[in-house]
């Protein structure tokens, strides 16, 4: 997945960038979801990728929005639009568009010209990977009749 987004976007794999974090700088684009929110310090590009970046989560609005940006048919242009508007009929809209396109992979492979967003506009509008809390352990062929959950806690002490 993470070679097949990288040369969709014409990303370099090896790439190093760093993203400089200011208290001037506007971060009206981002929230607390986006993927240049919690990288810090020299990353690549494959690491980004892969250990951070959401891939097959649902697209963001701000990706969507990133994408009309480049989508030059009107009409296609005018249905993404609503997709990322703020409104009921947005949100119903943008319901029913990630019912068929799933993944950013997905959006791209339709638009073709969302492969002209920069690396900084991708890392803005995707989406940091959730961590898993839980693992399903169990298989239907050995116990079909249960589901088996496994999970950690991790207590964290302070060392003064």
């Amino acid at each position: 997945m993470v070679d097949c987004v990288a040369t969709h976007f014409g990303f370099i794999l090896d790439a190093i960038f760093e993203i400089k974090h200011t208290s001037t700088a506007p971060n009206s684009a981002l929230n607390t979801k986006s993927l240049a929110i919690v990288l810090k310090g020299p990353c690549s590009v494959k690491h980004a990728l892969t250990y951070y970046a959401d891939l097959l989560g649902p697209p963001s609005k701000i990706f969507l929005g990133y994408i009309a940006n480049t989508v030059i048919d009107p009409v296609e242009k005018n249905k993404l639009l609503l997709v990322v508007e703020p409104s009921e009929e947005g949100n119903m809209a943008y319901l029913e568009f990630i019912k068929t396109y799933r993944t950013i992979l997905d959006v791209s492979m339709k638009y073709g010209s969302a492969n002209s967003i920069s690396l900084l506009e991708f890392l803005i509008a995707v989406n940091v990977m959730i961590p898993r809390r839980y693992s399903i352990s169990s298989s239907p062929l050995v116990s079909p009749q249960s589901v088996h959950l496994v999970s950690l806690q991790n207590l964290f002490q302070n060392r003064r």
